[in-house]
């Protein structure tokens, strides 16, 4: 089986260059279809980079078994443009693979999606694939482990299960999350940590400071009691942390992640979560949580944005 892919793009078409060049090395893309979403502008300066996001994708004629291109006539934003695709997608297919603009992928990430999409079809516990792992190591005789981290870097998962999260309006309401949601479940998504690295994300939208969706996903995957396939060794770099898109601020150790180009072939059968794996993330977010390694972020990105500004940057 090939899984179509949902390609998802706005106005950065340097990026969606990055994504596509990195995804067309995968030797599964002659056999795949890609359906792509470009959103529509915002302001009429918009409409030269959404054009050239669109000359992008049209040069990799050739390189997918088809290429179908959507630009939208109205700017969706981000989560609802990722909604209403992957909708039109499941419409026709079992299964689908999303990709952003600011992904790049390993060249064994559609081997490892397309079989882990077969291998747990069946299986009520197993809700997503990930793409992405955090940068820690985990020890594990398997390629991949299950953990309830939902990660949407590079993911795929079912139609059986995207539709039971979308006919159910509750699980995309902040309002009535924040209301209802079991704080024992809000723990869960945290990993018990005492600051709140995910659920936050939920009284964020209801307060209408961002706009996402994959936070409610997650939610539902949790209420299910639900776990999420991990590579042991990420596959994806997302290269849109250099505060070029909606909802990445700048982080230089994302934005130049290593990415595993191994094939993923020893797949477990014993669908739990992987609690070392688990304890190995929560110090990581630890790690990412403390004031020091805020500030010294934070410097780093304005030591970047003065080299940008005179023009020392490689290729500037």
């Amino acid at each position: 089986m090939h899984s179509p892919i949902s390609f998802f793009a706005y106005k950065r078409p340097h990026h969606a260059k990055k994504s596509l060049e990195a995804l067309s090395k995968n030797k599964e893309c002659i056999l795949t279809d890609l359906f792509v979403f470009i959103d529509g502008h915002k302001d009429e300066r918009e409409i030269k980079y959404i054009d050239q996001v669109e000359m992008v994708v049209k040069s990799y004629q050739g390189k997918f078994k088809s290429i179908n291109i959507e630009r939208s006539k109205e700017n969706k934003g981000s989560a609802r443009n990722t909604i209403d695709g992957i909708n039109k997608v499941l419409s026709r297919y079992e299964t689908v693979i999303d990709i952003e603009e600011d992904i790049q992928v390993s060249q064994n990430f559609l081997e490892y999606m397309n079989l882990a999409l077969v291998r747990y079809q069946n299986n009520k516990k197993v809700f997503h694939i990930n793409g992405y792992n955090f940068q820690v190591e985990i020890n594990s005789g398997f390629d991949c482990i299950f953990l309830r981290n939902m990660i949407c870097w590079g993911w795929g998962t079912w139609k059986n299960k995207w539709e039971e999260f979308i006919n159910n309006q509750a699980y995309r309401d902040p309002v009535y999350l924040n209301k209802t949601f079991p704080q024992e479940r809000r723990n869960h998504m945290d990993m018990n940590l005492k600051f709140s690295p995910n659920w936050s994300q939920i009284r964020l939208n209801e307060k209408s400071k961002i706009s996402t969706w994959a936070i409610f996903w997650y939610c539902f995957i949790v209420s299910n009691n639900g776990l999420c396939l991990t590579p042991k060794e990420s596959l994806v770099r997302n290269i849109g942390h250099d505060k070029s898109g909606e909802n990445c601020g700048f982080n230089f150790d994302i934005q130049n992640a290593e990415i595993s180009q191994k094939s993923i072939i020893r797949f477990p059968d014993h669908i739990k979560e992987d609690s070392y794996a688990l304890d190995a993330i929560r110090s990581f977010y630890k790690k990412e949580n403390k004031l020091s390694t805020k500030i010294k972020r934070k410097l780093f990105y304005y030591f970047v944005l003065v080299k940008r500004n005179l023009g020392l940057l490689e290729g500037e």
